[in-house]
């Protein structure tokens, strides 16, 4: 009787210990989608500024 008991007590552990662990994956996996997104805007942002750089120095006055 005891050792069923024990059982029940382990399963429930483990089973906490999983929806914990899917909890974890599930906030890791977004918190990489909010990651690569803020690199792909850094990095769009970088390419905007080069490029409105280079037009400025095309224009640039030649002396």
């Amino acid at each position: 009787m005891k050792s069923k008991l024990l059982d029940e007590k382990v399963v429930e552990s483990a089973k906490e210990m999983l929806k914990k662990l899917q909890n974890n994956a599930y906030a890791t996996k977004k918190l990489n989608a909010v990651w690569q997104k803020a690199q792909y805007n850094s990095c769009s942002k970088n390419m905007l500024h080069f490029k409105n750089s280079t037009n400025c120095m095309d224009k640039a006055s030649k002396i």
